[in-house]
């Protein structure tokens, strides 16, 4: 590990080595290539998928109680092999990325961190 750091070291000396920059260059430089860093809005979003709607009344009603804690219920409830074993939550996405279409669209009309108890029973 301290071979691999002495290097990462060097090697960022010798790459920077002579270059100076000012605030209004580097304002410049970004302003020119600013859609490199442009990220797509992105969200991490926590679920419960149910397999009946009978189901997902039933959590419905639970997640809506005073306290409620989503992860636990997520982990009781949900059949969903990607999310259900860590409490629901999916990795963050781009908005544009998520499947299906009409989550996409309810996400779309969030509020940075608002949340929301969707009914998405059509989805089932």
């Amino acid at each position: 590990m301290k071979k691999d750091i002495t290097f990462n070291l060097k090697l960022e000396k010798l790459c920077t080595q002579g270059i100076q920059a000012n605030d209004p260059e580097l304002q410049a430089f970004f302003t020119k290539y600013q859609k490199r860093y442009d990220k797509p809005d992105r969200v991490v979003l926590s679920e419960i998928v149910v397999a009946t709607p009978e189901d997902a009344l039933q959590v419905k009603a639970a997640v809506a109680k005073q306290g409620a804690d989503f992860a636990a219920l997520a982990k009781q409830y949900s059949v969903s092999p990607a999310t259900g074993d860590r409490g629901g939550v999916r990795p963050e996405t781009p908005i544009n990325q998520i499947m299906p279409q009409a989550l996409q669209a309810a996400v779309a009309k969030l509020q940075v961190g608002q949340a929301e108890l969707a009914d998405l029973l059509p989805l089932v």
